[in-house]
């Protein structure tokens, strides 16, 4: 990956502030500082080892987020549903798996409809995949929602990827 003179300055300018950038930088004169950042830069810009969409084995930057993908179950009059419980399924391999959330964001979620599909606890697991899910919701012993989902993740972070996360029940 080689980064051009314009990603250079674009780079420094926003490192040091435009004026002093430009100053510096295209007036030909250099101070210490903005000659250590681009040896800095010319080291990263050369590196061979970024993590390209499907490998995650090199430097890879991510932000410190944790990402929880949930599912919300709600009523016609946009009031949140209760489930009293909630599987999800990975329809491939018919097994169960269980997000990891404490009990006090459970509960709180649950007040809310809101239902934990998959977390950032998951990325190794899932990174660079795609997996199908049924999330399966049971009131009163009941089965009142079952969705179809497709999640997955990148280096960094899981995403939701296809189906409906936002389920207005019509009763």
């Amino acid at each position: 990956m080689k980064i051009s003179f314009l990603h250079y300055a674009l780079i420094l300018s926003l490192t040091f502030g435009f004026s002093s950038c430009t100053k510096s930088t295209f007036s030909g004169e250099q101070t210490e500082q903005t000659k250590d950042t681009v040896a800095v830069l010319d080291t990263v810009a050369t590196q061979d080892t970024v993590a390209t969409k499907d490998d995650c084995s090199g430097d890879v930057m991510c932000t410190r987020i944790f990402v929880t993908v949930s599912a919300t179950v709600k009523n016609k009059d946009n009031s949140p549903v209760q489930l009293d419980s909630y599987k999800i399924i990975q329809t491939a391999t018919g097994t169960e798996r269980k997000p990891t959330v404490d009990a006090a964001d459970a509960e709180m979620q649950r007040k809310s409809g809101a239902y934990p599909i998959v977390t950032d606890a998951n990325v190794k697991e899932l990174a660079n995949k795609e997996i199908e899910v049924e999330f399966i919701g049971y009131k009163a012993g009941k089965e009142l929602v079952k969705r179809k989902l497709t999640v997955g993740a990148d280096c960094c972070h899981v995403k939701h990827i296809a189906g409906e996360l936002d389920i207005v029940l019509d009763k």
